[in-house]
């Protein structure tokens, strides 16, 4: 925003004209699809059509949150439950980028061709959430662990 200052002492105040042209553009102007979701689809197509693993890489990683949570509630019976909240809870920021692709969607379908980038990225924090809920240990009570508090300082 600074720049647009600096920009209208060089060239006077129709800077400021043509920073609301432009971001009229880019909130409903150009070639696009006015549809809610429209950027995500956009994005999801560019991603699925020019790259040989984004299917596989999506149908992998799916399988595995599976086997992650499945894991989890196996290891923890029925408090394992919460996993799924807590997988939710970690996972919230992968809902940054279809977002992203909301608010932002003209500049999204307009160049898909790299913002479709942030959707690999947005399965890795799911696959991260995945693997940090299964990793997880159950609460131990105190009333239930024989070591003393020295014990468990000294030997973990």
């Amino acid at each position: 925003m600074f720049r647009w200052f600096i920009g209208a002492l060089g060239q006077g105040l129709s800077v400021f004209s043509r920073v609301q042209e432009v971001s009229q553009f880019r909130l409903d102007g150009g070639d696009v699809s006015h549809a809610f979701g429209a950027g995500v689809a956009a994005n999801w197509t560019y991603w699925t059509e020019h790259s040989v693993t984004a299917v596989p890489v999506v149908v992998a990683s799916a399988a595995l949150l599976v086997v992650l949570l499945g894991l989890t509630v196996v290891r923890h019976g029925a408090s394992g439950l919460a996993a799924f909240a807590a997988f939710a809870a970690i996972g919230l920021p992968a809902l940054v980028v279809p977002a992203w692709y909301c608010v932002l969607s003209n500049h999204s379908q307009i160049h898909a061709f790299f913002v479709y980038r942030s959707l690999p990225a947005a399965v890795g924090v799911l696959l991260l959430a995945g693997v940090v809920v299964s990793g997880r240990r159950s609460p131990v009570r105190a009333s239930e662990d024989p070591r003393t508090a020295g014990d468990l300082l000294r030997h973990g």
